[in-house]
């Protein structure tokens, strides 16, 4: 896997413990350790991304930036890594918005487009 144990460690220092509950939350889903990581490894990319382009943190995400990342991994990823990108971010936006760590989601208006050719799912912003 791309993502380094440094990696997720600097990723937790950068967001002020609330990856650190996040990850808490996931263990008390009983979330597989797997899954736990690729989430992680999502969420630790896109926050790398979004502090480089916009010098933001995770809880400061807008749907703009989702649009604008999701664009960016289309044109270098397949649809299924890109929708696993998305999910681990809307799963992390729904349980922020939960825990009143925002105020609102920006991954609400993400939408499924099930017409794909190749039949994967795809996900939009409308």
């Amino acid at each position: 896997m791309a993502s380094s144990k440094g990696e997720s460690q600097a990723l937790l220092r950068s967001t002020d413990n609330t990856l650190a509950a996040y990850l808490t939350f996931l263990a008390q889903e009983q979330v597989s350790a797997r899954t736990a990581r690729l989430y992680l490894s999502h969420l630790g990319r896109f926050a790398a991304w979004l502090r480089d382009q916009y010098r933001a943190q995770l809880v400061d995400t807008t749907s703009h930036d989702l649009r604008e990342y999701r664009e960016r991994l289309a044109d270098r990823q397949k649809a299924a890594s890109v929708n696993a990108a998305l999910a681990a971010l809307q799963r992390f936006h729904g349980w922020a918005q939960e825990t009143a760590r925002i105020k609102t989601n920006p991954t609400a208006k993400l939408k499924a487009d099930r017409q794909s050719a190749a039949g994967a799912t795809r996900l939009y912003f409308y």
